[in-house]
């Protein structure tokens, strides 16, 4: 299934870049994302029913471990992964967000870190970030 331009574009519109500072406590988790559909959000273990219909799921901000590169993204929807060890899956990635992190579909298994940002923050004003 062929990506449309305008899920490409809207994934590119949130990478910050690998400038990004990521700093063990500052709620960072490391471990494996996988891919699982066409689109430009995300899947995490927290995203319920519920939550998803009543107030959404809110947003992550994801760095590629390969790439360096970061993006904020929607969490929408729910996925059986699992948040531990670095090697187990934490987070299931739609395939607009893994092209612009820059990484190659058909690997499938991607490292990369994740922070769950809160709920009603909604994006992060980056109008001033280098």
């Amino acid at each position: 299934m062929r990506l449309r331009w305008r899920h490409l574009l809207w994934a590119f519109c949130f990478v910050l870049g690998a400038s990004v500072p990521v700093r063990a406590g500052d709620g960072w988790v490391q471990g494996t994302a996988s891919e699982y559909g066409p689109g430009t959000g995300v899947a995490m273990p927290f995203c319920t029913w519920t939550l998803r219909h009543e107030d959404g799921c809110g947003w992550v901000r994801i760095q590629s471990l390969q790439t360096g590169v970061t993006v904020v993204v929607r969490v929408v929807d729910w996925c059986q992964c699992y948040v531990g060890t670095a090697d187990e899956r934490i987070v299931d990635l739609q395939y607009g967000v893994v092209a612009a992190m820059g990484l190659e579909r058909a690997q499938g298994l991607y490292p990369v870190q994740v922070q769950r940002l809160s709920a009603t923050a909604g994006l992060p004003n980056t109008s001033f970030q280098r």
